[in-house]
């Protein structure tokens, strides 16, 4: 017997079980960070978060940095995905250097040192963590 015929009746719409869809507009989603320094001047904008969207097992944002503009070195337990919006910069992941830029996707593996230095025209990434929450992410800074 399938869920449908042993748990509800033949009205009852079984789309009302499937997941939503949910959407995200980058210029409506509040600006963050950018105050301790512990994190460096990256500033942040949390897109898909299961605190803030009916959304779970992926955050997702865009990192923005100004001129110069830095992500410390720091560890965290979940991979992260960075993909390039505009601008430049360069993301150094256990002492190798990697360019990013428009169009480039990065991979950083669970527990790999990672930071990131804009170029002088600024830097624009997307995010992505395998998490329900952003607030699951720990980051670990190694000036600390």
């Amino acid at each position: 017997m399938s869920l449908s015929e042993s748990t509800f009746p033949d009205s009852f719409p079984m789309a009302a079980l499937l997941p939503m869809a949910v959407v995200a507009n980058a210029d409506c989603a509040p600006l963050e960070g950018g105050e301790d320094p512990a994190f460096g001047s990256v500033r942040w904008k949390t897109l898909f978060c299961a605190d803030r969207t009916a959304t779970s097992g992926m955050v997702m944002g865009i990192a923005e940095f100004g001129p110069e503009g830095t992500l410390l070195p720091h560890r965290h337990g979940p991979a992260e995905i960075y993909f390039g919006l505009s601008g430049s910069g360069t993301t150094t992941i256990d002492g190798v250097a990697h360019e990013i830029a428009p169009n480039v996707a990065i991979f950083i593996p669970a527990d790999a040192e990672h930071g990131t230095v804009a170029g002088p025209e600024g830097l624009r990434f997307l995010y992505v963590f395998p998490q329900d929450r952003f607030s699951d992410v720990h980051y670990r800074f190694s000036g600390a």
